[in-house]
Order: structure tokens, then C-alpha cells, then sequence
């Protein structure tokens, strides 16, 4: 008998657009450049979620989860802070970007 331990890794994705009304930002290119050039450095970092795919075409989906944690701390994750981990905070972030992401329910 194998015992098996699974992991609940929740994958919320979004386009630029949407990305942008989250955060308030009218033209979040910047920001997801340099959060991808965070990513493409530090490949494990967000482990165990991809923080984001390049889909055919132009269109890349961005993990809410992976990049609100980049945008709340990314002086820091920039600067090269080992300090600040994702698994740490990604039970907060479920909490505080996760209700807004459901659909509303017709009563």
C-alpha cells in the first residue's frame, strides 16, 4: 500500500487586462515585464504553482496568486531578499484576492 500526500495548489489566471483592474493600473506592461524577468531568474521560486504561460499567439496568463505576491513585495524580491517566502504567504493571499475572483451566484 502507497500512501500518497497531495498538495491543494489553487491556479487562478489572468490576462493583462484583468491584471490591470485588480490592481488599479492602466498599463500594467512594465510591471509584468519585470515580474516575468523575476520569474525567468528565479524559476522555483513559486513552486508549487507556474506563475505564468505564454498561450498561442500574443496572449500570456499571469497566476493572481504568484504576481499579487510579487506586487506587494517586489522592492524586495527585487532587491534579492530571501527573506519573504511564497508558500508562507500564499494562505493569506487565497484569502484576501480569492473572494473577489468568484463569480457571483444568482439567487
Amino acid at each position: 500500500m502507497n500512501i500518497i500526500k497531495a498538495t491543494f495548489t489553487p491556479q487562478y489566471w489572468a490576462l493583462p487586462k484583468d491584471i490591470a483592474l485588480i490592481f488599479g493600473y492602466k498599463s500594467p506592461t512594465k510591471l509584468l515585464t519585470s515580474f516575468r524577468a523575476f520569474c525567468d531568474s528565479r524559476p522555483n521560486y513559486f513552486n508549487p504553482t507556474k506563475p505564468y504561460k505564454a498561450e498561442e499567439g500574443t496572449k500570456t496568463l499571469y497566476n493572481i496568486y504568484a504576481f499579487a505576491h510579487y506586487f506587494e513585495n517586489r522592492e524586495l524580491l527585487d532587491a534579492g531578499s530571501r527573506s519573504i517566502k511564497f508558500d508562507d504567504d500564499l494562505p493569506r493571499l487565497i484569502q484576501a484576492y480569492g473572494l473577489h475572483l468568484l463569480r457571483e451566484e444568482v439567487v
